[in-house]
């Protein structure tokens, strides 16, 4: 049918208001009349919802406004979910990250030189106060990380450790059992030159308080 229209077609004049008939007519030059082939109700309207759902499904669902100054950002396979201030953008990362295993999911920038940076990976090896020890604890720190309760889920922190170096803020968060490390990193505080600036975590706090987890059926193995 679809085929045959297209073939002979010699004109389809069409309009159309939300609530109003559709009327097609179709002139076919091998008779050269008009026969009017199909009425259909408010088509205009379920063309445009289709297309809309059609542009959508195309669309990335990582990312989505998420209140003033704010982008969310949905890790959908790992079941997390967490906003970043829509200054930041992404970048390729220059760091090293412990853990054979890791996975490096995300790394943005909010100045041309990378100065202050948020980073997410996923460390594979199960989570325990004893692997965030032996595996990120800071030079010279031997104690526990901090315990943090921002919103409604629990981090654990660990910010300075020796030397005359930046120590960028590590939180880590128990996620199904694997370690989920998110990273702040500079500009350093002027009165403490090892730690990010007030400003900064003052951001890390607003950014750890929109952490929430998702369903997925998906491992993240």
């Amino acid at each position: 049918m679809l085929r045959a229209i297209r073939t002979n077609l010699a004109a389809v004049p069409f309009w159309a208001n939300e609530g109003q008939d559709l009327l097609l007519t179709v002139s076919w030059k091998a008779r050269g009349f008009q026969r009017r082939v199909l009425r259909m109700r408010s088509a205009t309207c379920a063309i445009v919802v289709l297309l809309s759902g059609l542009a959508a499904a195309g669309q990335s669902a990582n990312k989505a406004p998420s209140g003033p100054g704010m982008v969310l950002h949905r890790f959908d396979r790992y079941g997390f979910a967490l906003s970043i201030p829509s200054s930041y953008h992404s970048e390729p990362s220059s760091y090293n990250f412990p853990g054979r295993g890791s996975r490096f999911l995300l790394h943005m920038c909010a100045d041309k030189d990378c100065e202050r940076s948020i980073s997410i990976t996923l460390d594979m090896r199960r989570f325990s106060l004893e692997s965030l020890q032996q595996f990120y604890g800071p030079t010279g720190v031997e104690d526990p990380p901090q315990e943090v309760t921002e919103g409604a889920h629990t981090f654990y922190y660990y910010g300075t450790g020796g030397g005359g170096v930046l120590y960028p803020d590590q939180y880590f968060f128990d996620l199904r059992g694997h370690i989920l490390t998110i990273f702040f990193d500079g500009p350093s505080d002027p009165e403490f030159p090892k730690t990010p600036s007030l400003e900064t975590k003052r951001m890390e706090e607003r950014v750890l308080r929109t952490f929430r987890l998702l369903s997925t059926r998906r491992s993240a193995n």
